[in-house]
Parts: structure tokens; C-alpha cells; sequence
């Protein structure tokens, strides 16, 4: 078999038989072949791989933010790498960097809450690599954000508790989900 037969055969292409692709995807999963991903990402400069740039991972919202994410990530054929600036503005720029070199497919960020300047963030989306911003966000508008509404959320809050206080009584068979 030519090798263009066996690349075909290998990214499941139709003009391939059945026949051949069977033949060589056993052949294949005997020889333990691995596609080399960093051949492909150079030849299609783009990655399966997300970028996650928060300041720490140990605040209490990220861990359940970054599993849920990588889950979503990987059922849908990309990984996730997570990089944290330590609230350091300069370590943010050095992960920007390495998302942009490692052209990742997309950058999921919640910013150090020193970043002023988010220039090296729209150069991101000027070399087609999406940004989402979300948790901490810039105050530009043209960008995406994910945000919760705070001061609906504290509102709604505050109007729960103080109707349970007028009533000075607040058994825990009555506690509800506030949506």
C-alpha cells in the first residue's frame, strides 16, 4: 500500500474500502501506531487543546469549574491544560504567550485582579484563538464574558434572609434552592 493509502485509511477516509481500512487500522493497533499530534498541529496550525489561565487554582470555585470543564473538554475530542498567573499580571502574560506558541484551539481566562491591560487578550483573538472570560472580567466590552448577574444574585439573596428574619423563625425543613 502506498503511504497516502494508509493516511486515508487511517483518518477513516471514504474513497478508502472497507476492506483496506480494516486491514490497516489491525495492523495499526498491532504496531501500538500513534498519530504524531505535533506533526498534525504544525501542518494545520491549530491544536485540540483548550487554554485555562486562572490566578489560583485554590480558590474554592475553580476546581469544580476546571473538572467540569475538562470533562466537557474530553467528550468532545479536545484536552484542557490549565496555567495559573498567581495574581502576577507578568506570569499571565508568559501563559498568554504559551497559549498563542501552542496555538491553542481556544483560552478560557479569569483574570489576575492586577491585569489594566488587555491588549496581549485581543492579540489572542487577532491569531483566531477564541477567548472566553469568565469569574474576573475586563471591563471592555467587546469581549466574550461569562458572568453572573452579582447584583441581582446579592439582591435576591439578602431579600430571602430578610424575609426569613421577619418571621424570626427558620427551620431547616424549609430550606429551599434560591433561583
Amino acid at each position: 500500500m502506498s503511504i497516502s493509502t494508509v493516511s486515508r485509511a487511517l483518518k477513516n477516509h471514504p474513497d478508502i474500502s472497507a476492506d483496506t481500512k480494516k486491514k490497516v487500522m489491525e495492523l495499526a493497533a498491532m504496531m501500538e501506531y500513534e498519530p504524531n499530534t505535533l506533526a498534525i498541529n504544525l501542518r494545520s496550525q491549530k491544536s485540540n487543546v483548550f487554554g485555562l489561565i486562572v490566578p489560583v487554582i485554590s480558590n474554592n470555585f475553580y476546581p469544580s469549574f476546571i473538572s467540569s470543564l475538562e470533562e466537557l473538554s474530553r467528550k468532545s475530542g479536545y484536552a484542557l491544560i490549565t496555567l495559573q498567573s498567581g495574581d502576577d499580571p507578568l506570569i499571565e502574560l508568559e501563559n498568554i504567550k504559551r497559549c498563542r506558541l501552542n496555538r491553542m484551539a481556544g483560552v478560557f481566562v479569569a483574570i489576575s485582579p492586577h491585569t489594566k491591560n488587555i491588549e496581549p487578550f485581543l492579540k489572542l483573538m487577532e491569531a483566531e484563538i477564541p477567548v472566553i472570560f469568565f469569574d474576573k472580567v475586563p471591563d471592555y466590552e467587546a469581549c466574550n464574558k461569562v458572568c453572573l448577574a452579582d447584583e441581582d444574585a446579592a439582591r435576591i439573596a439578602a431579600e430571602e434572609l430578610i424575609t426569613y428574619n421577619k418571621r424570626k423563625y427558620w427551620p431547616y425543613s424549609e430550606m429551599r434552592v434560591i433561583q
